[in-house]
Protein backbone atom coordinates (compact mmCIF):
# COMPACT_ATOMS: atom_id res chain seq x y z
CA UNK A 1 0.00 0.00 0.00
CA UNK A 2 1.42 4.01 -0.66
CA UNK A 3 2.44 5.62 2.25
CA UNK A 4 0.28 8.28 1.49
CA UNK A 5 -2.93 5.27 1.70
CA UNK A 6 -1.68 4.32 4.91
CA UNK A 7 -1.14 7.37 6.51
CA UNK A 8 -4.71 8.43 6.03
CA UNK A 9 -5.80 5.20 6.98
CA UNK A 10 -3.67 5.73 10.18
CA UNK A 11 -5.08 9.17 11.00
CA UNK A 12 -8.64 7.57 10.50
CA UNK A 13 -7.55 5.33 13.19
CA UNK A 14 -6.42 8.03 15.41
CA UNK A 15 -9.50 10.58 15.05
CA UNK A 16 -11.55 7.78 16.79
CA UNK A 17 -9.26 5.43 18.82
CA UNK A 18 -8.66 7.82 21.67
CA UNK A 19 -12.60 8.89 21.74
CA UNK A 20 -13.60 5.56 21.38
CA UNK A 21 -11.30 4.35 24.24
CA UNK A 22 -12.29 7.17 26.23
CA UNK A 23 -16.07 6.35 25.59
CA UNK A 24 -15.51 2.28 26.27
CA UNK A 25 -13.76 2.95 29.66
CA UNK A 26 -15.88 5.48 30.63
CA UNK A 27 -19.13 3.28 30.34
CA UNK A 28 -17.62 1.37 32.17
CA UNK A 29 -17.93 3.53 35.11
CA UNK A 30 -21.05 4.27 36.91
CA UNK A 31 -20.01 7.97 37.00
CA UNK A 32 -20.63 8.45 32.93
CA UNK A 33 -24.42 6.14 32.78
CA UNK A 34 -27.17 8.37 32.51
CA UNK A 35 -28.69 8.17 36.15
CA UNK A 36 -31.67 10.50 37.73
CA UNK A 37 -30.18 10.45 40.93
CA UNK A 38 -29.71 13.54 41.56
CA UNK A 39 -31.78 15.57 39.31
CA UNK A 40 -33.30 18.46 40.06
CA UNK A 41 -36.25 16.85 38.78
CA UNK A 42 -35.56 13.04 39.37
CA UNK A 43 -39.13 12.46 38.05
CA UNK A 44 -39.71 14.60 34.82
CA UNK A 45 -36.52 13.42 34.28
CA UNK A 46 -37.22 9.43 34.47
CA UNK A 47 -40.60 10.25 32.15
CA UNK A 48 -38.55 12.19 29.76
CA UNK A 49 -35.76 9.28 28.86
CA UNK A 50 -39.01 7.33 28.68
CA UNK A 51 -40.62 9.30 26.52
CA UNK A 52 -37.42 8.88 24.27
CA UNK A 53 -37.21 5.60 24.28
CA UNK A 54 -41.08 5.11 23.19
CA UNK A 55 -40.32 8.03 20.40
CA UNK A 56 -37.22 5.71 19.31
CA UNK A 57 -39.73 2.61 18.83
CA UNK A 58 -42.23 4.79 17.28
CA UNK A 59 -39.74 6.13 15.04
CA UNK A 60 -37.75 2.41 14.18
CA UNK A 61 -41.25 1.40 12.70
CA UNK A 62 -41.12 3.94 10.25
CA UNK A 63 -38.15 2.85 8.38
CA UNK A 64 -39.26 -0.15 6.89
CA UNK A 65 -36.43 -1.97 8.66
CA UNK A 66 -33.84 0.25 6.66
CA UNK A 67 -30.62 -0.13 8.23
CA UNK A 68 -29.72 3.26 7.81
CA UNK A 69 -32.78 5.30 9.15
CA UNK A 70 -32.64 2.89 12.35
CA UNK A 71 -28.76 4.46 13.34
CA UNK A 72 -30.88 7.78 12.33
CA UNK A 73 -33.69 6.74 15.03
CA UNK A 74 -30.69 6.26 17.33
CA UNK A 75 -29.48 9.63 17.09
CA UNK A 76 -32.90 10.90 17.75
CA UNK A 77 -32.76 8.92 21.16
CA UNK A 78 -29.53 10.38 21.92
CA UNK A 79 -30.66 14.35 21.20
CA UNK A 80 -33.87 13.47 23.34
CA UNK A 81 -31.82 11.98 26.24
CA UNK A 82 -29.25 15.37 26.09
CA UNK A 83 -32.37 17.54 26.21
CA UNK A 84 -34.01 15.32 29.01
CA UNK A 85 -30.93 16.93 30.53
CA UNK A 86 -31.03 20.12 30.13
CA UNK A 87 -34.69 20.27 31.14
CA UNK A 88 -35.15 17.99 34.01
CA UNK A 89 -31.75 17.36 35.71
CA UNK A 90 -29.67 20.45 34.29
CA UNK A 91 -27.77 20.84 37.51
CA UNK A 92 -25.70 17.63 35.98
CA UNK A 93 -25.30 19.32 33.11
CA UNK A 94 -21.84 19.59 33.28
CA UNK A 95 -21.12 16.03 34.65
CA UNK A 96 -19.47 12.86 33.49
CA UNK A 97 -22.86 11.18 32.57
CA UNK A 98 -23.95 14.38 29.87
CA UNK A 99 -20.48 14.64 28.55
CA UNK A 100 -20.25 10.87 27.80
CA UNK A 101 -23.50 10.94 26.19
CA UNK A 102 -22.70 14.19 24.03
CA UNK A 103 -19.24 12.57 22.94
CA UNK A 104 -20.92 9.21 22.10
CA UNK A 105 -23.52 11.23 20.42
CA UNK A 106 -20.02 12.78 18.36
CA UNK A 107 -18.45 9.48 17.43
CA UNK A 108 -21.89 7.49 16.40
CA UNK A 109 -22.44 10.20 14.08
CA UNK A 110 -18.44 9.63 12.93
CA UNK A 111 -18.17 14.13 13.06
CA UNK A 112 -14.89 15.28 12.06
CA UNK A 113 -16.32 18.51 12.94
CA UNK A 114 -17.73 17.91 16.52
CA UNK A 115 -21.89 19.91 16.17
CA UNK A 116 -22.23 22.23 18.83
CA UNK A 117 -24.26 20.71 21.83
CA UNK A 118 -25.18 23.03 24.51
CA UNK A 119 -22.93 23.04 27.62
CA UNK A 120 -20.55 20.57 25.51
CA UNK A 121 -17.80 20.59 26.35
CA UNK A 122 -17.82 21.56 29.45
CA UNK A 123 -16.42 25.02 30.55
CA UNK A 124 -13.27 25.69 32.62
CA UNK A 125 -13.86 24.91 36.11
CA UNK A 126 -17.69 24.20 36.06
CA UNK A 127 -19.58 23.11 39.30
CA UNK A 128 -20.21 19.84 39.56
CA UNK A 129 -18.31 19.01 36.17
CA UNK A 130 -16.48 15.71 35.21
CA UNK A 131 -12.39 15.34 36.40
CA UNK A 132 -11.80 14.69 33.06
CA UNK A 133 -13.56 17.02 30.40
CA UNK A 134 -14.42 14.03 28.22
CA UNK A 135 -15.85 16.87 25.69
CA UNK A 136 -12.29 18.86 25.87
CA UNK A 137 -10.71 15.52 24.53
CA UNK A 138 -12.82 14.31 21.93
CA UNK A 139 -12.88 17.58 19.97
CA UNK A 140 -8.99 18.26 20.41
CA UNK A 141 -8.44 14.35 19.13
CA UNK A 142 -10.69 15.24 15.92
CA UNK A 143 -8.97 18.59 15.41
CA UNK A 144 -5.57 16.99 15.54
CA UNK A 145 -7.16 14.67 12.63
CA UNK A 146 -8.60 17.61 10.41
CA UNK A 147 -4.87 19.40 10.79
CA UNK A 148 -3.20 16.16 9.81
CA UNK A 149 -5.52 15.56 6.97
CA UNK A 150 -4.22 18.99 5.23
CA UNK A 151 -0.26 17.92 5.92
CA UNK A 152 -0.02 14.67 4.04
CA UNK A 153 -2.10 16.73 1.27
CA UNK A 154 0.76 18.95 1.10
CA UNK A 155 3.66 16.66 1.57
CA UNK A 156 4.71 13.03 -0.82
CA UNK A 157 7.93 12.04 0.34
CA UNK A 158 8.28 9.26 2.94
CA UNK A 159 10.22 11.24 6.02
CA UNK A 160 7.22 14.09 5.61
CA UNK A 161 4.27 11.82 5.30
CA UNK A 162 5.63 10.14 8.68
CA UNK A 163 6.67 13.11 10.48
CA UNK A 164 3.16 14.57 9.76
CA UNK A 165 1.28 11.53 10.80
CA UNK A 166 3.27 11.15 13.97
CA UNK A 167 2.80 14.38 14.80
CA UNK A 168 -1.31 13.60 14.43
CA UNK A 169 -0.56 10.99 16.72
CA UNK A 170 1.40 12.26 19.41
CA UNK A 171 -0.37 16.02 19.03
CA UNK A 172 -4.22 14.17 20.18
CA UNK A 173 -1.95 12.04 22.76
CA UNK A 174 -0.24 15.52 24.49
CA UNK A 175 -3.61 16.79 24.34
CA UNK A 176 -5.31 14.47 26.45
CA UNK A 177 -2.37 14.60 29.17
CA UNK A 178 -2.81 18.11 28.91
CA UNK A 179 -6.79 18.29 29.77
CA UNK A 180 -6.68 15.09 32.12
CA UNK A 181 -3.16 15.20 33.79
CA UNK A 182 -4.40 13.47 37.03
CA UNK A 183 -6.40 10.69 35.91
CA UNK A 184 -5.60 7.32 35.57
CA UNK A 185 -4.86 6.65 31.41
CA UNK A 186 -6.15 3.43 32.26
CA UNK A 187 -9.65 5.19 32.04
CA UNK A 188 -8.87 7.24 29.09
CA UNK A 189 -8.27 4.66 26.57
CA UNK A 190 -4.40 5.02 26.71
CA UNK A 191 -3.32 1.72 26.17
CA UNK A 192 -5.01 1.64 22.70
CA UNK A 193 -4.03 4.60 21.62
CA UNK A 194 -0.31 4.29 22.01
CA UNK A 195 -0.71 0.35 20.07
CA UNK A 196 -1.78 2.34 17.48
CA UNK A 197 0.95 4.39 17.38
CA UNK A 198 3.37 1.49 18.13
CA UNK A 199 1.16 -0.60 15.51
CA UNK A 200 2.07 2.66 12.79
CA UNK A 201 5.58 2.70 13.43
CA UNK A 202 6.08 -1.29 13.15
CA UNK A 203 4.33 -0.65 9.43
CA UNK A 204 6.27 1.82 8.35
CA UNK A 205 9.69 0.96 10.07
CA UNK A 206 11.04 4.40 9.58
CA UNK A 207 12.07 4.76 12.91
CA UNK A 208 10.21 6.16 16.02
CA UNK A 209 7.79 8.88 16.35
CA UNK A 210 9.29 10.40 19.20
CA UNK A 211 12.13 10.77 17.30
CA UNK A 212 10.44 12.14 14.29
CA UNK A 213 8.75 14.60 16.53
CA UNK A 214 11.74 15.65 18.45
CA UNK A 215 12.89 19.96 18.63
CA UNK A 216 9.97 21.87 17.27
CA UNK A 217 9.83 19.97 13.99
CA UNK A 218 6.11 19.46 13.91
CA UNK A 219 5.84 23.18 13.99
CA UNK A 220 8.50 24.41 12.06
CA UNK A 221 8.59 21.71 9.70
CA UNK A 222 5.03 20.45 8.58
CA UNK A 223 3.11 23.37 9.93
CA UNK A 224 0.75 21.63 12.55
CA UNK A 225 -0.19 23.58 15.68
CA UNK A 226 0.74 22.72 19.29
CA UNK A 227 -1.97 20.76 21.06
CA UNK A 228 -3.76 21.76 24.06
CA UNK A 229 -0.85 21.96 26.43
CA UNK A 230 1.89 23.56 23.99
CA UNK A 231 3.85 20.76 23.99
CA UNK A 232 4.27 17.80 21.73
CA UNK A 233 5.43 15.27 24.85
CA UNK A 234 7.72 12.08 23.88
CA UNK A 235 4.73 8.96 23.69
CA UNK A 236 7.14 6.67 24.76
CA UNK A 237 7.19 8.39 27.90
CA UNK A 238 3.80 9.90 28.38
CA UNK A 239 2.31 7.12 30.35
CA UNK A 240 4.98 7.46 33.83
CA UNK A 241 3.47 11.45 33.80
CA UNK A 242 -0.34 10.48 34.23
CA UNK A 243 -1.44 10.12 37.22
CA UNK A 244 -4.17 7.58 39.37
CA UNK A 245 -7.35 9.42 39.63
CA UNK A 246 -10.68 7.58 38.77
CA UNK A 247 -13.26 9.55 36.69
CA UNK A 248 -15.33 11.32 39.44
CA UNK A 249 -17.42 14.72 39.69
CA UNK A 250 -15.16 17.29 41.43
CA UNK A 251 -17.32 19.79 43.56
CA UNK A 252 -19.36 22.40 43.56
CA UNK A 253 -23.45 22.62 42.63
CA UNK A 254 -25.89 24.31 39.49
CA UNK A 255 -28.52 26.13 41.31
CA UNK A 256 -29.83 27.59 38.39
CA UNK A 257 -30.45 26.75 34.97
CA UNK A 258 -26.66 27.32 32.93
CA UNK A 259 -28.79 28.80 29.92
CA UNK A 260 -31.80 30.34 31.61
CA UNK A 261 -35.26 29.23 32.13
CA UNK A 262 -35.24 28.35 28.33
CA UNK A 263 -33.13 27.42 25.46
CA UNK A 264 -33.20 26.94 21.76
CA UNK A 265 -30.60 25.16 19.71
CA UNK A 266 -30.45 22.95 16.33
CA UNK A 267 -28.68 19.90 15.39
CA UNK A 268 -29.49 17.39 12.24
CA UNK A 269 -31.95 20.59 11.02
CA UNK A 270 -34.23 20.59 13.95
CA UNK A 271 -34.74 23.23 16.21
CA UNK A 272 -35.29 22.72 19.51
CA UNK A 273 -36.97 24.50 22.51
CA UNK A 274 -36.14 23.31 25.86
CA UNK A 275 -37.58 24.75 28.93
CA UNK A 276 -35.86 23.81 32.40
CA UNK A 277 -37.71 22.56 35.25
CA UNK A 278 -38.23 24.53 38.57
CA UNK A 279 -35.12 24.05 40.60
CA UNK A 280 -38.30 23.29 43.68
CA UNK A 281 -39.53 20.16 41.48
CA UNK A 282 -37.21 18.30 43.40
CA UNK A 283 -37.51 14.31 43.58
CA UNK A 284 -41.28 14.57 44.44
CA UNK A 285 -42.85 15.91 41.03
CA UNK A 286 -42.31 17.15 37.60
CA UNK A 287 -43.10 20.87 36.39
CA UNK A 288 -42.24 20.00 32.64
CA UNK A 289 -44.57 18.80 30.68
CA UNK A 290 -45.37 15.98 28.15
CA UNK A 291 -42.75 16.58 24.88
CA UNK A 292 -44.62 17.10 21.56
CA UNK A 293 -43.50 15.91 18.83
CA UNK A 294 -41.94 16.62 15.28
CA UNK A 295 -42.00 15.03 12.15
CA UNK A 296 -38.63 15.14 10.39
CA UNK A 297 -38.36 14.16 6.99
CA UNK A 298 -35.26 11.52 6.32
CA UNK A 299 -34.27 10.09 2.72
CA UNK A 300 -33.89 5.90 2.86
CA UNK A 301 -30.87 4.35 0.90
CA UNK A 302 -33.60 3.24 -1.85
CA UNK A 303 -34.16 7.70 -2.01
CA UNK A 304 -37.08 7.39 -0.30
CA UNK A 305 -39.13 10.11 1.08
CA UNK A 306 -39.36 8.57 4.81
CA UNK A 307 -41.01 11.04 7.42
CA UNK A 308 -39.63 10.11 11.10
CA UNK A 309 -41.41 10.98 14.23
CA UNK A 310 -39.33 11.81 17.39
CA UNK A 311 -39.40 14.04 20.58
CA UNK A 312 -38.34 17.15 19.38
CA UNK A 313 -39.80 20.21 22.20
CA UNK A 314 -39.43 19.52 25.92
CA UNK A 315 -41.28 22.43 27.70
Amino acid sequence: MHLLAVSRKSLLVLSGVVVLGIIDVCHAADVTKISSTGCVDKAGFEKCLADAVDAEAACIKTTSGDASLIVGCGYGNQINQMNCYMSSCWNKIYSCEYSALAAQYTTDRDLMTPEPIPFWPAPANAPGACSCNIGEAVVNSTQVYLESIGCISTYQNVPDLFGCTCCSFDGALSALYAICPNNNPDYLGYADYYKAIKDYESQLNLGTCAEAISGSNCVSKWGIDPPAGGKFLDPDSLSKSFGNDALSTVSGTLTAPPGGPTITWSILGVEWTVTAASAVAGSGGSDTAAAQTTVVTTTNSMGETVNSSFLTDYR
